[in-house]
């Protein structure tokens, strides 16, 4: 009886052994995917993640290099660049990794972005500026004060700017600096991006444009600018410094953007605001009255994300004065918005 215990016992391991065998040899590896995680106005460092999916369990896991889980929000994922399997660990139990290609700095918005430019380049981490309605905090998920108080400017951005400018030599795409933080925010980040411009200039690109609540310290650059003639915008949705001071506490005051604006238009430059988001209507209409006779295009979107605040706004009446006031200006109304007037 043993005996025939003992048999069993070494046909039941042999078939385990067998059955793992025949298990690893179709599934030896994790599978890897190189994968861009793309968001309404940028796209974010690449991330590279690997899943595994157990027998009889449809759940996806996702980790990155340092072995976190991962969370990938399918509307926020631009697609699968690469796939390929790699070994993940080897008899010695040591994790392997292959190494994937880096995403171009320059890349194509989507979604509401893409309203803006057919290209952007983002050469922050982070932005000083704290403005409340920003929503890289949470598509980087950070609170407002992580996102705010350490900005850095992106690892070797130059060089990488540098190589993705020479595939697009003499683009006349445009291009936009920046969606996700401000080019002129401190110093440090004005130098870079003027030697990002320059960068630009070599390389002979046809359509840059800039986009700032900076003011003054972008002036600088103009002289790039203007002998390219490249175009100079400022995003200023209020006149009130006291309602700058409670929604954008690090941005420099809406007198400073506004002098800006009237610098490059008096030399020229082409000028463009984008009054985005609106928040207080009748700041935004001040805006457009105070400055029409400065502005070459205006950029016009409501605020989103905000329930309590959109609810409280008659956006078709909000059109209407501004269409008013900017009678015979070049305007173009952000989508969201005139979803609204219909």
């Amino acid at each position: 009886m043993e005996k025939v215990e003992s048999k069993l016992m070494k046909k039941i391991i042999c078939l385990i052994i067998l059955i793992s065998i025949l298990y690893c040899s179709k599934n030896p590896y994790y599978k890897k995917y190189k994968v861009v995680m793309r968001y309404d106005n940028c796209i974010s460092d690449t991330l590279y993640v690997f899943n595994y999916k157990k027998p009889g369990i449809n759940t996806m896991k996702y980790y990155d290099m340092k072995g976190r889980e991962v969370i990938i929000m399918q509307q926020y994922t631009m697609c699968i660049l690469e796939k390929y399997q790699v070994p993940i660990k080897n008899r010695m139990g040591e994790t392997k990794y292959k190494r994937g290609v880096i995403m171009p700095v320059i890349y194509e918005p989507r979604g509401k972005a893409r309203e803006y430019s057919e290209l952007a380049c983002n050469l922050y981490t982070g932005c000083l500026h704290k403005c409340k309605y920003c929503y890289c905090p949470a598509i980087r998920r950070q609170s407002l004060d992580e996102w705010a108080n350490n900005p850095k400017a992106r690892t070797n951005i130059l060089k990488q700017l540098e190589n993705d400018a020479k595939k697009l030599f003499k683009t006349d795409k445009k291009i936009l600096f920046c969606f996700m933080s401000d080019p002129y925010q401190d110093e440090e980040a004005a130098f870079l991006t003027r030697q990002a411009l320059l960068i630009c200039e070599k390389y002979q690109f046809k359509n840059v444009n800039i986009l700032t609540k900076a003011g003054f310290r972008a002036v600088k650059d103009f002289d790039i600018i203007k002998r390219n003639n490249w175009k100079f915008g400022s995003t200023i949705i209020f006149r009130s410094e006291e309602y700058r001071k409670e929604w954008e506490p690090g941005a420099p005051s809406i007198e400073s953007r506004y002098e800006t604006v009237k610098i490059a238009h008096k030399q020229n430059i082409f000028t463009w605001v984008s009054v985005e988001p609106v928040i207080y209507p009748d700041e935004s209409l001040k805006v457009m009255q105070d400055l029409k006779q400065y502005v070459s295009k205006w950029k016009v979107g409501k605020l989103n994300h905000n329930k309590e605040i959109e609810n409280s706004i008659n956006w078709k009446q909000f059109y209407y004065d501004a269409k008013d006031i900017l009678n015979g200006c070049d305007v173009y109304w952000k989508k969201d918005l005139l979803n609204h007037i219909k």
